[in-house]
């Protein structure tokens, strides 16, 4: 079974059509901009076989893929890792003793 007939298949009882019940969900997500991307038949089966693997749709995997390898955060979500940068205890001093510290010295 695939990733999109497990995903079918969780759908509401009386849900006719499962295409207008795909297209709900993507609204209720916020997912309103479609965009097509041609695979080669081999890296759509890997695709398709991880999606699987991992109970998402191939448009899922992608997208995560996307987010992570470019780093596309949310405004709220910069501001959280701010705030939890700033929360952090880190050992800081001048400026002319850390750069003694973390950078050799010509003579090492």
């Amino acid at each position: 079974m695939t990733a999109s007939q497990k995903f079918l298949d969780k759908r509401p009882i009386g849900m006719l059509d499962p295409y207008m019940y795909m297209a709900t969900e993507a609204v209720a997500k916020g997912l309103t901009v479609k965009t097509t991307i041609l695979f080669s038949p081999d890296l759509h089966d890997r695709l398709a076989r991880l999606a699987d693997k991992s109970g998402v749709s191939v448009g899922e995997l992608v997208r995560r893929a996307c987010e992570r390898e470019y780093s596309i955060a949310s405004r709220q979500e910069r501001i959280q890792a701010i705030r939890e940068l700033a929360a952090l205890s880190l050992p800081v001093d001048d400026v002319a003793v850390m750069k003694r510290e973390s950078v050799p010295s010509p003579e090492d």
